[in-house]
């Protein structure tokens, strides 16, 4: 009796809990994030197929498993899709990527398919930028293949083995590669960067060490109060105080294991390239950059190891070189070089000093120059160089203007040349050449014995008026 008695006070305190359940109106609320398991512990292995069914089913995050895959193909359809290895990046191994879209992918290893481990290619009207933090590439006749209008954004990832180039930039490619950081105190992390002065709560507060990329940062306030845009591992993009962000340890982008003669780390081709903590060995050339690259930048970062040069600036190059070290190259640290020589025909000239204007910014003697060229039906085409008269039916080209680099607060433990016929803008610069090499014709700036393994940066200081 006393069993059937606990049974049935069991059932009223059912009914009595089913009773004072209300029903909630979910028909307001907004889908959250749905996610997709592929390997591990799913029975989906097929990555086409997993990637169509995120497409059906408005799936934006994929998650992957421990495991080998085919090609992972993100075209303009899958713009948004997250997808992020879950285990040992070692363990997670697609054949290549391909990328036409603005996606995020995180902690997986690519190995070369044919030409590249990772190709970007701007297939619609606006750029691809995906984001990939933490992933290794290797393989490949150029293991990273950025072509034009592709805005794609690498950090902490490692680049190696690598036949001709580690990332090869087309013109007009703008990648980016970079560092990692970590935010080392409990940080309030906003969704909308507050307004000056204002206390808006943040969304939510990130613990200790948690990893973000840094994706820019925002300029100061009227408060003087400073924002770093990030993104977390899972995607979340928001702002963090700046006072918050530790620089002390960054998990540096790497290039690296070029086993062919004539291999390059970073090869740029009148590329908008921004390279910031990045660290290049192992290569016959560290950087080669040509063909203006006006707007490429290198800041902080590493070359060594080289078997060749460390950085080559050539062709009317203007990129800008601050704060990098290099060190162990066998011929040269840096070459500035005047490139090749030849296009002397009188419409030649024109269109290489309508150049040298138009990077002046000087636009009146642009337009002038223009409207002269054009008079004589003339078209020129400055991305490639070329221009064509539709009178005469004759095409021509011609070569870039003079190489003008601009060079801040660099070490060079290796041998500096810079060509004739190049204008270099040289400053705050340590050179420390560690043997003599003669070059004939050539002019070289002849540096210091070190004092010390890392010589120090000189510190300028401005001599005050006498009273």
């Amino acid at each position: 009796m006393g069993e059937d008695s606990d049974a049935e006070d069991a059932e009223v305190e059912e009914e009595e809990e089913i009773e004072d359940f209300q029903e909630i109106d979910v028909s307001g609320m907004e889908d959250g994030k749905r996610s997709m398991l592929l390997g591990g512990v799913s029975v989906q292995r097929d990555i086409k197929a997993s990637l169509e069914i995120c497409k059906e089913e408005g799936i934006d995050t994929l998650i992957v498993g421990e495991g080998s895959y085919e090609s992972l193909v993100l075209d303009t359809e899958r713009s948004g899709l997250l997808v992020i290895g879950n285990g040992t990046k070692e363990d997670i191994v697609f054949n290549g990527c391909d990328v036409s879209c603005t996606c995020y992918v995180s902690g997986i290893t690519f190995n070369a398919q044919e030409e590249s481990a990772l190709k970007v290619v701007c297939t619609g009207k606006l750029p691809p930028r995906p984001v990939f933090t933490d992933c290794t590439f290797s393989g490949g006749k150029n293991v990273v293949a950025v072509h034009a209008c592709a805005e794609p954004t690498l950090v902490g990832c490692t680049i190696t083995s690598s036949v001709f180039s580690g990332v090869y930039c087309f013109p007009r490619s703008a990648p980016v590669l970079m560092s990692s950081y970590a935010v080392l105190t409990p940080a309030p992390f906003y969704t909308v960067k507050p307004p000056p002065g204002s206390e808006a709560a943040p969304a939510t507060t990130l613990p200790p060490a948690t990893a973000v990329r840094l994706v820019n940062e925002e300029p100061a306030e009227e408060d003087g109060t400073k924002y770093w845009r990030v993104t977390t591992a899972l995607g979340a993009s928001g702002y963090v105080k700046m006072e918050n962000i530790d620089y002390t340890e960054p998990k540096h982008c790497t290039v690296t294991g070029g086993k062919a003669v004539g291999s390059v780390g970073v090869f740029c081709d009148d590329s908008k390239a921004a390279f910031n903590n990045v660290v290049v060995k192992g290569h016959e050339t560290g950087y080669f950059l040509q063909n203006k690259c006006g707007s490429c930048s290198i800041k902080n970062g590493f070359v060594e190891d080289i078997t060749g040069t460390g950085l080559y600036l050539s062709s009317g190059c203007r990129a800008v070189i601050k704060n990098c070290r290099v060190r162990k190259c066998k011929h040269y640290g840096l070459i500035v070089g005047k490139g090749k020589t030849g296009g002397g025909d009188q419409i030649s000239v024109l269109c290489r000093e309508l150049e040298n204007f138009y990077y002046a910014r000087d636009g009146e003697g642009y337009g002038t120059l223009l409207e002269s060229l054009k008079e004589q039906d003339v078209t020129v085409d400055m991305a490639s160089r070329t221009w064509s008269n539709s009178g005469t039916s004759e095409q021509g080209t011609w070569t870039p203007a003079e190489s003008r680099p601009i060079l801040r607060d660099n070490v060079f433990n290796a041998n500096v040349r810079i060509d004739p016929g190049t204008a270099p803008s040289f400053f705050g610069n340590v050179i420390v050449k560690p043997f003599e090499a003669t070059s004939r014709n050539k002019f070289s700036l002849n540096g210091i014995e070190p004092a010390a393994d890392e010589p120090k940066m000189p510190i300028l200081k401005r001599e005050e008026p006498a009273e």
